[in-house]
Parts: C-alpha cells; structure tokens; sequence
C-alpha cells in the first residue's frame, strides 16, 4: 500500500470512527426548517443523531427564478429525499448545487443532482480527491451496509463537468445574489463558504464547528486559525456551520478559533519539548473549551498527521 493509499484509509477510519454504523437509506424524515425569506435549512434531530444517523447540515436559498442548494448529505437516496421535499415548498428549480468540501457527509449526495440544468460548484482539488479517494470510501462504507452498496456510482461521477471557483464567483437566483468564495486550504484541501446578501447568511461548511471539536486530521491547522479571523467579513446575522445549531453570535465561531489555537499551541509544544502523542493527549485543557464534545478523540485522531505537516513547513518559531 503507497503512501497515499494509507492517506485515503486513515482519512477513511477517523471519518466512521466519529459517523458509526450510518444508516443511509433509512426512511428518517427530511424536515426543512425556514429561517428567512427564501432560506431553508435542514439539521438533524437530536434523535436522528441519538441513533446514529448523523448527516451534515444543508441550505437551500431560492431566488425569484431559480433555487441554490450547499451540500449534498450523505447518498443518493438522502439527497432524493431532501430534493422531494422542497419540492412540496417550492417551484423554483435548483440551477446550482455548491460542495463545500470533499468529505463523503458533504458529497456523497451529489448523484442526484446531475442534470443539464444543474451547475456542480467545487473545488478542483477537492474535486479531484473525491473521485480518488471516493470508491475506497464507499467500499468502506458498503462493508457496514449493505443497502449503501448501489448508492453512488461513481462512474458517472468520474467524468463529471464540475465548475471550479478559484476567485469570488457570483451567482443570480433571480433577483437574489449569492457569494461563493473558495477560502482555499483550511479544513481540508479547498473550502467553500456561501453567503447570501439578502438574508445577510453565512453557509460556513466545516470551517465552523458548534459545541463540538472541530476535526482536522485533513487540515492545516495553522493555515485554517489564520483564515478563520478573516474569511466571514461580511455583515451577517446567520451562520450555518457544516455540524451543530445555527449561529446568531460572532461569540460562537470563538469555539472553532479557541480549538485551534489550543492544537496549534499544542503541537508546537510537543515539537520543541520532544513530546510524544501520548504526552499530548495528557495536556491540560483551557478552560474555554472545556465544554466541547469530542475533544480528545478528535485530538488523538489528528495529531500524527498535523506534527508531521508543521514540522514539513517548518511552522515553529
């Protein structure tokens, strides 16, 4: 196994280690939540998340022509099921699905959305990793259900015309302008954030993570803490992350910042004073984010990873 194949499995094991046993054709209701004028949300319950079938947050925002929906879900038959129910809500088409990022409970839905009428926005590098390291995770996700088996098929994905956003791109809805800007490498290789003017709503993806510890194992963090103080620089007064409640406070994208500050501290410590992951996971927790789930897991899971890129960049002082 090459080194990029041991990447692609790592990457693969702390994905399910966190999202355990998905059920990903389950009947579990697809409620749409209506947050503004022309802005619906889904989040999972609290008792889809009790029962393990935990998917990624998704937005939908619809102009007087066309409709924008950011994120995919988990498979085909989640994103079927989101697609029929804002049918019941609305007539206006989805002209654009944006993919903020590569990971399986962001993308794996997209099957659904190929069509001529829908423009498939992504990053190119992540673009290029999902169809790389895609098949792996499917069969990986197939081992744990068997209904998962012919849910994405990635052969029609392989040759897919997806439109890569290097630079702030905007698109009309219809009297209704959204941004999609590319931060670039933070969570993972490309993030992509939406904003949408009129409701003044940010679509934050992973680069935002609420009441949990955000995880980084495909990250740069010290790239990503950086950005995190720059990128949501738009008047807002909404803020979808990728996991977890809606944001009404800037206060509450701190939980993100403060977790990376501590894992960058951290890493350099460990670098300087020669410390071993063991020793790592032993260090004490400030305060501020002691109240975040997963923090040790999501520490333990990313660390390896993380020391060997800053050492790579040479990211101590």
């Amino acid at each position: 196994m090459n080194t990029q194949s041991k990447l692609i499995l790592k990457t693969a094991i702390f994905l399910f280690y966190f999202f355990p046993k998905f059920i990903f054709t389950s009947d579990y209701a697809i409620k749409l939540e209506k947050i503004n004028d022309g802005v619906w949300v889904f989040i999972p319950s609290n008792k889809q998340k009790i029962n393990k079938q935990i998917i990624s947050n998704i937005g939908i925002i619809e102009g007087d022509m066309y409709s924008l929906v950011i994120d995919a879900g988990n498979s085909k038959s989640f994103s079927n099921k989101l697609l029929k129910e804002y049918q019941r809500i609305s007539s206006k088409p989805v002209k654009y699905l944006i993919i903020t990022h590569r990971h399986f409970d962001h993308s794996f839905g997209i099957e659904s959305f190929i069509s001529d009428e829908v423009h498939i926005y992504m990053d190119a590098n992540e673009f290029s990793l999902l169809k790389s390291e895609g098949p792996l995770i499917k069969k990986m996700i197939a081992s744990n259900s068997e209904e998962f088996k012919v849910d994405i098929d990635f052969n029609k994905i392989m040759n897919l015309e997806v439109n890569h956003i290097e630079a702030d791109t905007i698109l009309d809805l219809g009297n209704r302008k959204i941004l999609v800007k590319n931060i670039g490498r933070a969570h993972t290789q490309g993030d992509l954030i939406v904003y949408d003017y009129e409701s003044k709503t940010y679509f934050a993806g992973d680069l935002v993570f609420v009441g949990r510890a955000a995880a980084f194992s495909d990250a740069n963090v010290r790239v990503w803490l950086k950005k995190i103080e720059k990128i949501f620089n738009l008047p807002w007064v909404t803020m979808l992350p990728g996991h977890g409640r809606l944001i009404y406070k800037k206060e509450k994208v701190e939980d993100t910042k403060s977790w990376l500050e501590f894992i960058d501290n951290s890493i350099k410590r460990a670098i300087v004073e020669g410390d071993m992951i063991s020793e790592v996971l032993d260090y004490t927790f400030p305060e501020k984010i002691k109240r975040l789930q997963l923090k040790k897991i999501t520490l333990q899971r990313g660390l390896k990873n993380q020391i060997k890129l800053y050492k790579e960049k040479n990211y101590i002082e």
